[in-house]
Order: C-alpha cells, then sequence, then structure tokens
C-alpha cells in the first residue's frame, strides 16, 4: 500500500483532531501540512506566506475551506489572483495582505485601495469579505486598515525574520477567524 504525505498527514490530523490532550501538535500540524483544496470550498483564505504555510482545515476544523494563499504576494498580486477565487464559488473570502507591501515601501494608500477593490468585487459577486489586519513589522510601517477586524498580534508573535508569525499568533487568528467560521462552514 502506497503512503503518501498527504495519506500520513491525514491520519495524524484526525487521530489529532479528536483528542483535546494535543492542541500544540495540532496546531504544528496545522503550520506545517498544506492540503488540497476542496473544488467547492465555502470559505476561501487569501494572501501572502502567512495564510499560504497554514492547513486551514486543520487549524479552523472546517473540511470545506481553501487555501489561495502565496507567498511574497502583494495585495496588488491577490487582488489579480481574486477572479480564480470568485470562480470556486466560497461564501467567505478571509482576506489579510499588505505586508509584502509595507517591505517594499508601497503606499499605505495604494495599500488600502488594494483591498478595498478586492472586497468590493467579492461582495459584487454574492460573497462576503473578512479584512484581517496585518501583522506588525519590525521597523516598517504597516498601514491600519479601518475596515480590517484586528487580530491582537504582539510583536513577539513574529518568528527569527521578525516578519513571519509563531504559533502563537496563528492562535490568535485561529480565535479571531473561529466566529466565521462556524458561521460559513458547512
Amino acid at each position: 500500500m502506497r503512503r503518501g504525505p498527504l495519506t500520513v498527514a491525514a491520519a495524524l490530523a484526525a487521530i489529532l483532531a479528536t483528542s483535546a490532550a494535543y492542541p500544540q501538535a495540532r496546531l504544528w500540524l496545522a503550520l506545517n501540512v498544506k492540503a488540497e483544496n476542496p473544488e467547492r470550498p465555502s470559505i476561501a483564505m487569501l494572501g501572502d506566506s502567512h495564510f499560504e504555510i497554514v492547513n486551514w482545515k486543520i487549524l479552523t476544523g472546517c473540511p470545506n475551506v481553501a487555501n489561495f494563499g502565496f507567498h511574497g504576494d502583494r495585495t496588488d498580486q491577490v487582488l489579480a489572483r481574486l477572479p480564480q477565487v470568485i470562480k470556486v464559488r466560497p461564501k467567505l473570502i478571509v482576506v489579510m495582505a499588505g505586508t509584502n507591501d509595507a517591505l517594499q515601501g508601497i503606499e499605505g494608500a495604494i495599500i488600502l485601495r488594494n483591498l478595498r477593490l478586492i472586497e468590493e468585487i467579492a461582495v459584487a459577486n454574492g460573497i462576503d469579505v473578512l479584512v484581517l489586519s496585518p501583522p506588525p513589522l519590525d521597523g516598517v510601517s504597516v498601514p491600519a486598515i479601518p475596515e480590517a477586524v484586528p487580530v491582537p498580534f504582539a510583536d513577539s508573535d513574529l518568528g527569527p525574520d521578525h516578519i513571519h508569525l509563531r504559533r502563537t499568533a496563528y492562535e490568535k487568528l485561529q480565535a479571531v477567524v473561529e466566529p466565521f467560521v462556524e458561521k460559513f462552514c458547512n
């Protein structure tokens, strides 16, 4: 019997998902095993590497969530990928982006414009949108996004590169998206 990484990961995820005794192990799996996207997800996660590296199915407990995160993406690139997300007709798109823009010195007004366009286009297509605040960056100004649901990130939630997130940050993300997952996951 052939055992590929997804088969082993799926088995481990199933075991850990049924046990409240292993929340850290479950979170570790969520951060390190990318899952295939369902054909018709009810929730789509859209953003940069902060979203790409997460197995949202495990982190949220929703089997019907798709990951459209891509490392290095700026908000204009996230906006350019929006049609492929709309094409799968999710009920909710969760967006977190702006980190790479800030790192590249892109003006806050442009970041905000792109995020608002993402929201407007999704809503015009009958899809609800949840915009999350991006994490702080050490020494780089990330604009405040007035429409964003704040995630209580702290500087200590950043990894050694001062860009990517530690487990504590993903626990905070999990807590913020949980009510939305409960509402939209089916």
